[in-house]
């Protein structure tokens, strides 16, 4: 408990920052910091329930591109990738559809998404205020990517959500809606909101392993058995957590971790994909 609220009350703080500067405090501040992360992420993986929805029938299974291909630039994954890279530009210009090498990733996971009018959920929507914690550049267009997804998908029914609710604007491609990922609370209340079943779930919010670990012990249950949850900018710190986080994952589930280090993007994060085991 002590050490959950000592996160939470620390995290991107100007003490936080201040701790970061001093010698020797640094070093023990990281390791707490890595050690209380690792706990976290693990206990929530391990603390997922079973899925609450089944399908009706036949649907097309999750194209999951091998580690080894990506990392190796295979042709037609890299073909795939551009492809989506710039089907998407013509919608939106985010980094992680255009530069950061997730676009070889997505153009395989989604692809049997776009005949099932699919309903989507991306938590973190983005504040363009770079004075904010984790805030975007003022360049930032909130909710860019949503619009991506309402236009890739034909029919799709698409909601964001974000803590900074000065983001939190409805338009007609997609619905928005207020939460906080390091409350498992707020988290369960979205999940009920939005209802089983979810297409595809993407957490582009708070990039920590506490956060991304208690977001998919929310909402995972609630993904359609054909469904896809990506966890995107994936710290190059924590890749060894993720690495391990395949045996935490009750049978019901199953992982893969692409760290950014074998993307041909411009910045070193990772991302995982999470889906249900048949």
């Amino acid at each position: 408990m002590l050490s959950g609220w000592l996160r939470h009350r620390l995290h991107q703080t100007p003490l936080s920052r201040t701790l970061r500067r001093i010698p020797g405090v640094s070093a023990l501040a990281e390791r707490w910091w890595l050690i209380s992360q690792s706990s976290a992420l693990k206990e929530a993986m391990t603390s997922l329930g079973r899925p609450v929805w089944e399908a009706p029938g036949f649907l097309p299974e999750v194209d999951l591109p091998a580690l080894a291909q990506v990392a190796e630039r295979d042709p037609k994954i890299v073909d795939l990738g551009d492809a989506f890279r710039a089907e998407m530009a013509t919608w939106c210009n985010t980094s992680k559809f255009q530069t950061l090498g997730y676009q070889d990733i997505y153009a395989r996971v989604v692809a049997h998404l776009r005949s099932l009018s699919p309903r989507v959920l991306e938590v973190g929507i983005g504040v363009n205020d770079p004075t904010s914690p984790s805030g975007m550049e003022s360049t930032h267009r909130p909710g860019a990517s949503l619009t991506g997804w309402f236009h890739y998908f034909p029919g799709a029914e698409v909601h964001g959500a974000d803590i900074d609710r000065r983001v939190l604007v409805d338009t007609v491609e997609y619905t928005t809606h207020w939460v906080d990922q390091r409350d498992e609370q707020s988290l369960r209340n979205l999940a009920s909101t939005i209802g089983a079943p979810i297409d595809l779930i993407v957490d582009d919010g708070l990039h920590t392993p506490e956060a991304n670990g208690l977001t998919v012990m929310a909402l995972l249950p609630y993904l359609a058995p054909h469904g896809v949850f990506v966890v995107e900018d994936i710290l190059p710190e924590y890749d060894a957590l993720w690495l391990r986080a395949d045996r935490w994952l009750p049978p019901d589930y199953g992982i893969a971790f692409y760290p950014g280090n074998a993307l041909r993007g411009e910045r070193d994060e990772g991302l995982a994909v999470l889906w249900r085991r048949a």
